[in-house]
């Protein structure tokens, strides 16, 4: 399998060696099979490419078939990837100078003699380096670095000028937008020629819907368009001065355009609906509706951050009383989540809520919920840095404004929660319902913050509700 190519391999494999892209055009990233193409990566093999170094690696990675890996990594580049994961794991100067010499393959006795120390040093210092980025291998570290690749001279597809080729997508459908400064990706399923659905995935990354959802959406007739943040996946981070919010919504606003969306009923999980209102008060031309799932409003009374439960509460309050820590405290969580996994991760977060242990009980949810957040926890990304800036946002103070802003209106807005949500229990929901007795609220004994996941059909039947709107399918 050749993993990648770039334009000088391309020149040696010759044009058939091409791919389709996602959008059928021929593209740069190629994943390809069969005695030509391993002839053809032999020749790679043999040094055709000079100062570049090859590893050839059985893998599997998740949501794909068991398959060899060629990677071909050029020198020239190796000390830029090693800066580009020192960045997103918080490697030290010394740890990212190791992880640099390791991409080339030089032994730790190697390593030890081209930096002058002894090789016990550098045992620890790789140990450190595994123990940020999750790697459990030097071959899971190679793979780490080889997704995180990015040729800023590769090509422009064909007839799609805002597309090139980016770093190994999380999602089979996952699009890419371009402009040689940032890259912003997204995902969409459902109804092609369908109502348009915005969907924010929430400050862990719900990237996916069970799979019967994305079905029924098709069914019903709903396009289903989820943004994957700044500092999510292989979306570009926000930059030093740029504001948060800004950032955010002008990904969205160009996602829609390419897209060809004027405006979208929004969908929220958790924490986003503050984002979903304050996008409806930046761009009220783009929002038809608010539908938040286990949504919050703004906390104005002290007690009900200490109704939360002990996690989020000390998240919530850090971000909202002292939000110069929640960047320490979100990486210090995102490193133990590496650490533990997503699985135990998850489950510790949502351990208090029955309905919630009993949502990830079930396989195929479990599955969609951990597959989905890759994109902010995984092997080869934490989004420890995004999150850190959204929760400091979203706690910054009373956004009330922006919620009677929505009011001033008449959007449609409706909550879905469950009774043991640990940021918002009923005691919380039922002051919201008396400060702002014009949005609908659905509150569900047997629902928790995975209440999208148990009880999706409800946001269907929110969705036809909406004035105006038929229910095809219904």
């Amino acid at each position: 399998m050749v993993l990648r190519a770039n334009g000088e391999a391309d020149a040696l494999l010759g044009a058939d060696a091409a791919c389709p892209g996602r959008d059928g055009a021929s593209g740069p990233a190629c994943a390809t099979a069969g005695p030509g193409r391993q002839a053809q990566a032999q020749r790679l093999l043999q040094g055709r490419l000079p100062g570049s170094l090859v590893r050839r690696i059985p893998v599997t990675l998740e949501g794909t078939q068991p398959c060899d890996f060629v990677i071909l990594f050029d020198r020239a580049v190796n000390t830029r990837v090693a800066r580009d994961i020192a960045a997103a794991f918080d490697l030290s100067e010394a740890e990212t100078e190791v992880l640099g010499l390791s991409l080339q393959c030089l032994s730790r006795k190697e390593i030890a003699a081209r930096r002058g120390v002894s090789p016990e040093t550098v045992k620890k210092q790789s140990e450190r380096i595994f123990a940020k980025t999750g790697a459990r291998s030097q071959l899971e570290l190679t793979l780490i670095s080889a997704s995180m690749y990015r040729d800023p001279a590769a090509p422009v597809r064909p007839g799609r000028p805002d597309l090139r080729a980016c770093a190994l997508p999380y999602f089979p459908d996952e699009r890419v937008l371009c402009d040689g400064r940032r890259t912003v990706t997204y995902r969409v399923f459902g109804d092609a020629e369908g109502q348009p659905v915005l969907f924010l995935h929430g400050t862990y990354g719900f990237c996916l819907w069970p799979e019967q959802a994305e079905r029924e959406a098709a069914r019903r007739g709903y396009r289903v368009i989820v943004p994957i943040r700044p500092g999510y996946g292989n979306t570009t981070g926000t930059a030093p001065g740029d504001g948060v919010l800004t950032r955010i919504f002008d990904d969205i606003r160009q996602i829609l355009d390419r897209e060809g969306v004027r405006a979208a009923s929004v969908v929220t999980l958790e924490n986003d609906s503050f984002l979903g209102f304050a996008f409806a008060n930046r761009c009220p031309d783009r929002v038809r509706a608010l539908i938040a799932f286990a949504g919050v409003l703004p906390m104005t009374r002290e007690v009900q951050y200490r109704r939360m439960d002990k996690w989020h509460r000390f998240v919530v309050g850090t971000a909202h009383y002292t939000p110069a820590l929640i960047p320490l405290v979100a990486r210090a969580g995102f490193h133990y989540a590496a650490r533990i996994g997503r699985e135990d991760f998850v489950r510790q977060v949502y351990g208090d809520s029955p309905p919630d242990l009993r949502v990830m009980a079930d396989a195929a949810t479990r599955e969609v919920i951990l597959a989905g957040t890759r994109v902010a926890l995984s092997p080869r990304h934490l989004a420890h840095r995004a999150y850190a800036q959204e929760m400091r946002e979203f706690a910054r103070g009373d956004w009330t404004e922006a919620v009677e802003a929505v009011r001033n209106r008449r959007l449609p807005v409706r909550f879905v929660n469950g009774t043991t949500d640990p940021i918002a229990p009923p005691e919380t929901v039922q002051e919201f319902r008396e400060d702002y007795p014009w949005i609908d609220f659905e509150l569900h004994d047997d629902a928790g913050q995975f209440i999208f996941f148990s009880h999706w059909p409800r946001l269907f039947h929110a969705l036809e509700s909406l004035p105006g709107r038929a229910g095809p399918g219904a």
